[in-house]
């Protein structure tokens, strides 16, 4: 049995990742955003655009649905579109600054 075992550190030099390093390469917004939402969300996006909300990012992790994120015009409140539509304005979420 080979026990390899991988020192990231030395894979990836000695620099440490930086908080924006932790995305990658994908971008805060895909350019398909419409395969992201379902038909509610597109709606109900559509409906909450008329009054200065916009897409901010939209998360995606594996193995989950996707987590859209919507910001006012102001960009001082950021909310949660849930997958039927609403808005979550108290998110149980953590924000990367």
């Amino acid at each position: 049995m080979n026990n390899t075992f991988f020192n990231f550190k030395s894979i990836l030099g000695t620099q440490s990742l930086n908080r924006e390093d932790l995305r990658g390469s994908r971008s805060a917004l895909p350019i398909d955003v419409a395969y992201y939402l379902n038909d509610v969300q597109r709606i109900s996006l559509q409906s909450l655009e008329n009054f200065g909300w916009q897409l901010a990012f939209i998360r995606r992790p594996l193995f989950v649905p996707p987590m859209i994120v919507i910001k006012n015009d102001a960009q001082t409140k950021y909310a949660r579109l849930e997958e039927d539509g609403s808005l979550n304005l108290s998110p149980q979420l953590k924000w990367r600054n």
